[in-house]
């Protein structure tokens, strides 16, 4: 498992990639991807598992957009810097991957799922995207779709990593 100060530093990066993304949105593209790059030549595996699962993100949320779930200022497609921020951030799931995997299942799906629920909410509250439904409606959305996104993306990094590492998978519990 990565250290706790790695782990840290890791994640303060994600943190500053997503600020870039949101608050910066299509302008700033030339930061946002070149970090994604960056992250695919350090780490192995990243650039596989970054644009598989940021698929099902950008899946999910193409389906809210069609279903009047979300409203961008784009029309038929979500915003290319919501793509990217998907990609990203399944990446830098990858590379926390040792760490995500360290914990019960249990523990990390809350995690994704209250964790993806309020990305969305301050994504909200910075007007990158409108609700049409409201608060209340679309937060429960949100909340349902992340626990299953949480999910899929526990599975599929437990077998990107037995697939590409030969690893064996053990939850260890931790305090």
């Amino acid at each position: 498992m990565m250290k706790m100060r790695e782990f840290v530093l890791i994640g303060l990066a994600f943190n500053l990639f997503w600020l870039l993304a949101v608050m910066g949105q299509n302008q700033t593209l030339l930061l946002t991807i070149p970090l994604i790059l960056l992250c695919w030549w350090r780490y192995q595996g990243a650039a596989v598992f970054g644009l598989t699962a940021g698929l099902l993100g950008i899946a999910s949320d193409s389906l809210w957009l069609h279903l009047g779930i979300f409203a961008f200022d784009t029309m038929n497609i979500i915003p290319i810097w919501l793509m990217v921020l998907w990609v990203g951030f399944s990446s830098f799931v990858w590379v926390v991957r040792d760490t995500v995997l360290g914990y019960p299942k249990a523990l990390v799906l809350i995690v994704f799922s209250i964790g993806g629920t309020l990305s969305y909410l301050a994504g909200y509250r910075l007007d990158a995207v409108a609700w049409p439904y409201g608060a209340g409606i679309t937060l429960s959305i949100l909340l349902v779709t992340w626990t299953v996104l949480g999910a899929l993306l526990i599975w599929l990094t437990e077998q990107f990593s037995r697939r590409l590492y030969h690893v064996h998978i053990h939850h260890t519990h931790h305090e």
